[in-house]
């Protein structure tokens, strides 16, 4: 005649996958949670004051021409430069010589023009 052992109570999950209906762990019981003192930790974690500062910058993806792409890396590696600071002062340059182009161009009514007699084009 065979033993009869205990039923083991099949485990139960919620919904995001973790075993809800535990009473021991290896024959061990558990703790009660609610009698429970959480303290948190004092090593490790978001602490105030840590980590890199802000720099103010932030982050762009553009959609270049591969040409482009290899001048601007050829540019950088002769400057010893990273990309995004050769791509930064070409933009800026460009930005300086449209600014100076102000009121020339009809699709920008608002900005007054430029009655300076020359204008020096240190771009081309």
């Amino acid at each position: 005649m065979k033993k009869k052992t205990a039923r083991i109570e099949s485990p139960a999950f919620n919904s995001a996958g973790y075993q809800v209906n535990m009473k021991d762990l290896n024959g061990e019981p558990l703790p009660d949670p609610s009698k429970l003192d959480f303290r948190p930790f004092k090593h490790g974690g978001a602490r105030v004051g840590a980590g890199r500062k802000p720099t103010g910058r932030q982050a762009v993806l553009l959609r270049l021409n591969p040409k482009v792409i290899s001048a601007l890396r050829k540019e950088a590696g002769r400057n010893r430069k990273s990309l995004s600071h050769i791509a930064e002062e070409y933009l800026a340059q460009r930005l300086r010589a449209f600014t100076s182009l102000a009121g020339s161009c009809p699709r920008f009514p608002d900005i007054p023009a430029n009655i300076a007699p020359s204008i020096k084009r240190n771009w081309e």
